[in-house]
This record gives structure tokens, C-alpha cells and sequence, in this order.
């Protein structure tokens, strides 16, 4: 899995977060930024369903509009009121492979 590996580096290299999840809404992929911004190890996220994650639940909605209608949806909402760190979210259908990627960017408001 040298690919693999490769993949990974450059995903983690990135500067917004960035999710891949099967058709059934688990998580295949995730890199170290969206990792941080949800709060929770990377390692810890694999294998989790998107409702399993504190953050992600609150987003169904997006998630079956999304699913329904393979159009993209987009939002962002504050992490932290306080200190107006908000996060900007776009799920895209990837084609026919019936996975979805998530990418997530850290915005001040």
C-alpha cells in the first residue's frame, strides 16, 4: 500500500478538511485537518457512520438531501460562537461510485 500511503500524505498535506464516505455514509478516508476539526483522532473516526460522529449527526439532513438528489450541498455553521470560528461544509456525490466526498474549511465570521 505504498499508493495508499502517497494518498494519504497528500490529503493530509491539504488545508481544509477532507472526508470520503461510502454510499451507506461511513467513513472510508479522512485526513488530519478534518480529523481536527470535528475533535476528535483520526484513527478513531474510520469505520464510523456519519450519525456516529458528534458533529457530523447534526448534518443528516444535508447528508439524505445530498444522497437523494446528487447534487452537492453546502452550509456552514460556528464551531464556537465566542470566538466566531465558523466552518464552511460541501458534500459532493462522487459519480457513479455512490461515494460522497466532504470537505470542511475553517472561516471567521
Amino acid at each position: 500500500p505504498r499508493k495508499q500511503r502517497e494518498k494519504m500524505e497528500v490529503l493530509d498535506a491539504l488545508e481544509e478538511g477532507v472526508i470520503l464516505l461510502s454510499a451507506e455514509g461511513f467513513i472510508l478516508t479522512i485526513n488530519v485537518k478534518a480529523a481536527h476539526i470535528l475533535g476528535e483522532n483520526k484513527s478513531d473516526l474510520f469505520g464510523k457512520k456519519l450519525g456516529d460522529c458528534e458533529f457530523l449527526k447534526n448534518h443528516q439532513e444535508m447528508w439524505n438531501r445530498c444522497r437523494k438528489t446528487s447534487v452537492s450541498q453546502s452550509l456552514t455553521f460556528c464551531l464556537d460562537r465566542e470566538e466566531k470560528k465558523c466552518c464552511d461544509v460541501v458534500m459532493k456525490p462522487l459519480g457513479k461510485s455512490g461515494k460522497f466526498i466532504v470537505t470542511l474549511r475553517d472561516s471567521f465570521r
